[in-house]
């Protein structure tokens, strides 16, 4: 959130903005928004895969399949989605560390933003997310179990990520 446009979209998903109301927010605006950060941020994804950086790992956290999932719950097209995410680098792995959202509030009750504050809402973003990853490419797109142990969890990426090299 440190770029201009991130601070744009931290006060909106904080209702500290002066100049929109959450809830009034459209959610055309809020995903143009959130698709202009990224690409804010494209060049330098671009560069780490220029200088040899591709040879460690970039880690992301969040990034389109994220927007689509949350897009989608706010009633937007995935094919619209897809479209306006499609300029972006595309990730070479995807992992959704799956939980159930009753989890996801024990591990962290406080919400810092109104846009992850709904139980229900989250259920249909887990939901959007599971046939996201369901219906993608299998070499790009891993479903984990988010509640085993951290360890067990990093040796599966890990695993996934030296198979694929």
């Amino acid at each position: 959130y440190d770029s201009p446009t991130g601070e744009v979209i931290s006060s909106l998903l904080r209702n500290t903005s002066r100049m929109f109301v959450f809830e009034k927010v459209d959610a055309l605006v809020l995903q143009a928004l959130m698709v202009t950060n990224r690409l804010e941020q494209a060049a330098k994804l671009e560069e780490f895969e220029v200088t040899g950086y591709r040879n460690g790992l970039l880690i992301l956290d969040r990034y389109n399949l994220s927007a689509m999932a949350y897009g989608m719950t706010d009633g937007l097209d995935l094919s619209w989605l897809r479209a306006i995410h499609r300029t972006l680098p595309a990730p070479d792995y995807s992992f959704l560390l799956d939980i159930s959202v009753e989890e996801s509030f024990r591990r962290r009750p406080k919400r810092a933003d109104a846009y992850e504050a709904s139980v229900e809402r989250l259920r249909k973003v887990r939901q959007n997310y599971l046939n996201l990853f369901a219906h993608g490419d299998s070499k790009v797109h891993h479903v984990l179990d988010g509640t085993r142990a951290p360890v067990d969890v990093a040796e599966e990426i890990a695993r996934i990520v030296e198979a694929g090299r």
